[in-house]
């Protein structure tokens, strides 16, 4: 049920409200949206292209919780920050990891509280719920909330773009551990 490939209902809505009425002004490269069960959804978006001497992350943050207004309009709050190509081509490439390392769970892993994470980049689509810190996909999850962080340039928690490139620093030895070379 990621936002990018369902049809109906809630995830429709998503897709509707981040990203049919914005314009990026560049390709997307990969995008993350977040589903708290009692806060507003995110999305956050990388835009450039693969070889593109410029990137940017676009915030969208839903002004409301998106899931009980199906049937009204939801403001939304854009920011956009430019990210150096240096940061973001890595960044694509653990997102993309990330990605093509997903599998399905043995077990159901979602409850009814919680946040849903889903995550895009060339097609292909992945998602976790409410991942534990330690993990591969708990620490994806940090990065993105550390690129919220620049983006929004909050006085509190500020990320910087060396804390940006440890997290992806961090996450690819992480994989490289857990999974060999990639």
């Amino acid at each position: 049920d990621s936002p990018f490939f369902h049809v109906s209902g809630y995830y429709q809505k998503l897709a509707r409200t981040f990203f049919e009425d914005q314009s990026f002004g560049a390709p997307r490269i990969a995008k993350a949206v977040c589903l708290p069960s009692f806060q507003p959804e995110w999305a956050l978006v990388l835009v450039g292209s693969e070889r593109a001497k410029y990137h940017s992350l676009v915030l969208c943050q839903a002004q409301t919780q998106i899931y009980p207004n199906l049937d009204a309009p939801v403001a939304v709050t854009r920011m956009e920050r430019e990210l150096p190509s240096d940061v973001a081509l890595p960044l694509c490439d653990i997102w993309l990891t990330m990605i093509s390392r997903a599998r399905h769970p043995k077990s159901r892993t979602a409850g009814l509280d919680g946040v849903s994470y889903h995550f895009e980049a060339r097609a292909m689509a992945a998602k976790t719920w409410s991942p534990h810190a330690g993990t591969a996909p708990g620490r994806l999850v940090s990065l993105c909330h550390s690129l919220c962080r620049f983006v929004e340039k909050s006085a509190d928690q500020v990320a910087t773009v060396d804390d940006i490139r440890q997290a992806i620093d961090s996450l690819a030895a992480h994989c490289r551990a857990r999974y060999g070379s990639q």
